[in-house]
């Protein structure tokens, strides 16, 4: 077996110049393959989905629960999120926070969110988002 180490930079809103500005979801450009063990680690960097309650890191605000139409609900807000995408459609959103493991029931791309609401059902929803974290990825095959 070996691992492979990827970098990665998540952001709690894409810039308006990217071409996918509109997506919530980010990609990693890692593709999940079956019987390989995917880690995901928090390295630095603070972000926030919500400006009036302050930056934090991946962990997210844990005085402030997910509410129905955030990426996953009942989770911390602000916290990373990740899900599994391929041809077929997307994983149920899973809790990375600080770290976690991608389950290995899928195949795809791993994507990356912060936990917020998803389509304005709450307020700004992605619009008045701030700042960015890094993470590392590591993938043995």
């Amino acid at each position: 077996m070996s691992t492979e180490k990827f970098p990665c930079t998540v952001h709690a809103k894409l810039p308006r110049d990217t071409p996918t500005s509109g997506q919530r979801w980010q990609t990693s450009g890692i593709v999940v393959r079956s019987g390989e063990q995917v880690s995901v680690k928090y390295i630095d960097g603070l972000w926030t989905a919500n400006p009036a309650t302050g930056m934090v890191t991946a962990a997210g605000n844990s005085q402030y629960k997910a509410k129905s139409g955030y990426a996953l609900p009942g989770a911390n807000e602000g916290a990373l999120i990740g899900r599994i995408t391929d041809n077929n459609g997307s994983s149920d959103p899973f809790l990375i926070g600080l770290s976690g493991n991608v389950p290995t029931n899928r195949e795809g791309y791993l994507e990356f969110v912060i936990n917020d609401d998803m389509w304005g059902e709450y307020g700004d929803s992605f619009a008045d988002n701030k700042g960015s974290i890094n993470v590392m990825v590591s993938v043995t095959r």
